[in-house]
């Protein structure tokens, strides 16, 4: 081939090349634009998700709180109920111990020659008291 021959076939080759930048450039342009406006679209309805989330882990600390302090609450109860158990089996163990022994040696009336009394033990003696506060005898 000649070399204006070849050079024309260089030229011609080049000017779809050329042309091609120029396209892809706009193109480029669009794809920016494109992707920037999505971009915004994003944001701007992520916000609201956002600000949703952070109203929702608001909601949910203030529970968590409102659950640990109704959780100390049902624990110093339960403390004062354990103490009261302790105090009653305790009674509970004085009362039969007495009643034991009553039971091992005779009784009698009063004025009776041993002078011993009898020991009565009433439903007055047991105090109970309800979870709502209510004492029952």
């Amino acid at each position: 081939m000649k070399p204006k021959r070849r050079l024309g076939i260089y030229i011609l080759m080049a000017i779809p090349l050329v042309a091609g930048c120029a396209t892809g450039g706009n193109q480029l342009q669009n794809a920016v634009y494109t992707t920037h406006r999505h971009v915004a679209n994003l944001e701007q309805n992520l916000q609201g998700s956002v600000q949703q989330l952070n109203q929702t882990a608001a909601g949910l600390l203030a529970r968590v709180d409102a659950n640990d302090q109704a959780l100390r609450s049902v624990a110093g109860k339960l403390e004062e109920n354990r103490a009261k158990l302790d105090t009653l089996e305790q009674r509970l163990d004085a009362l039969i111990r007495t009643y034991s022994r009553q039971q091992q040696r005779p009784l009698s009336a009063p004025g009776s020659p041993t002078g011993q009394s009898e020991v009565e033990i009433s439903d007055q003696d047991f105090v109970v008291e309800d979870p709502d506060g209510a004492v029952r005898r």
